[in-house]
């Protein structure tokens, strides 16, 4: 899966995959998800006051999935995922897009 980081980046978690495991990293994954989650059910309940927390969670999964990336190092089967999912995305795109265009001639 390509991802781009700087040298400083892959240091940084060389030297945390030295600390600490998989299983570390996965349950920490877990944890950031679940706050994730939980920031954007705040954001649904109170619009004006939760962009923030919303972006910083999704920042804190990110930095853990891009430690996770670096870990599997088998870019080949996650980029085989990737394409298959999005071509799964573009399906659906071109579904709901045909669906409009239909809706719309009515």
């Amino acid at each position: 899966m390509p991802i781009t980081l700087c040298e400083e980046e892959i240091d940084l978690y060389t030297r945390a995959a030295k600390l600490w495991n998989m299983r570390f990293l996965e349950d920490l994954l877990i944890g950031e998800m679940a706050e994730l989650t939980s920031a954007i059910l705040n954001k649904r309940r109170n619009r004006e006051h939760h962009d923030e927390n919303v972006e910083e969670e999704i920042t804190d999964v990110l930095i853990v999935m891009e430690d996770m990336i670096l870990r599997l190092n088998d870019d080949s089967k996650l980029n085989r995922w990737r394409v298959f999912k999005l071509d799964m995305l573009k399906n659906r795109v071109e579904t709901a897009e045909a669906g409009k265009k239909m809706t719309d001639n009515q």
